[in-house]
């Protein structure tokens, strides 16, 4: 008899223990509690401008340089109309237009911009229809 009420005031302690223990993972300590001296941080209340970034040469030879390889892709298309090579263009012209899509903040200085960009979206517009013309052209049984 008297183990089993050694038992249950053991139990009763733990349960309590544990039940304390869960009161104190969910009650928050406040961080100056912990350190009486420190000071709260202070925040600026003004927001940073954001950075005005010109067009970086080195992006814009690089796009010129894939509209480019589109181009050489489109005139050997031309020359023999197969469908992988007309794949190729096709391949090669989502790529430039995905290079002249609008970029996030930071990546603003890797797109072209203004004229240049919309010479690039009218020749890849120009291209796609090129390449359904000669898809149109080529025989169904034609190898590829």
């Amino acid at each position: 008899m008297e183990t089993m009420v050694n038992l249950m005031i053991l139990e009763i302690g733990i349960s309590a223990a544990f039940s304390l223990s869960m009161q104190t993972i969910h009650a928050p300590i406040p961080l100056l509690a912990l350190f009486p001296g420190a000071q709260a941080p202070q925040f600026s209340k003004t927001l940073p401008q954001p950075v005005v970034h010109d067009s970086s040469p080195y992006a814009i030879e690089e796009i010129n340089a894939y509209a480019a390889i589109r181009d050489d892709l489109l005139a050997e298309a031309e020359e023999v109309p197969t469908r992988a090579k007309l794949e190729s263009v096709t391949v090669a012209n989502n790529f430039v237009e995905t290079c002249l899509q609008s970029a996030h903040p930071a990546y603003q200085a890797q797109n072209l911009r203004g004229a240049d960009a919309d010479r690039e979206r009218k020749r890849c517009g120009d291209v796609k229809n090129r390449v359904a013309e000669l898809r149109a052209g080529i025989p169904i049984g034609y190898p590829v």
